[in-house]
């Protein structure tokens, strides 16, 4: 029976500093601003985009398969995303972009995109994602890559 409790002790234990050691908050106080020039304006500025998927999957030898979301958190005017191919040829270490891109936009604050583009097997590829948000007349932009194919 002790033994029995002392095994629960542990297991709750664990429980509790494995929960408790991290936190996320999102908050700021009237007077928090990002803006240097405004003083206690209580806006807030987004200048990041909090979580974004940007993943590509090779289909055949000449087709892939291409997945990207992003995310604000804050009320944005809108959140757009140009999704561009990179490529690269094999044992070189410069990409270049292809003349394949894709633009989306969303009056949100998410913007998904989900297609199919064009490669070859001759080649390594990418995604280069330029997310654009648009608050208040002002464009703040964040860049993402994908995985290599």
């Amino acid at each position: 029976m002790k033994r029995a409790k002392k095994n629960l002790f542990c297991v709750l234990l664990i429980f509790t500093l494995l929960f408790s050691t991290g936190a996320v908050a999102f908050a700021g106080d009237s007077g928090s601003t990002a803006d240097p020039n405004a003083s206690k304006s209580g806006e807030y500025f987004p200048m990041t985009i909090i979580y974004s998927t940007v993943g590509i999957e090779r289909q055949s030898a000449t087709r892939a398969y291409v997945e990207v979301i992003g995310f604000s958190g804050l009320p944005v005017d809108k959140l757009s995303a140009t999704i561009t191919l990179q490529e690269k040829a094999f044992g070189t270490s410069t990409w270049k972009d292809t003349s394949t891109s894709v633009y989306v936009e969303e009056n949100s604050s998410v913007v998904s995109y989900k297609g199919y583009m064009n490669v070859t097997n001759t080649k390594n590829y990418r995604l280069k994602v330029v997310f654009r948000e648009h608050y208040n007349g002002t464009i703040y932009s964040t860049t993402d890559y994908s995985n290599i194919i």
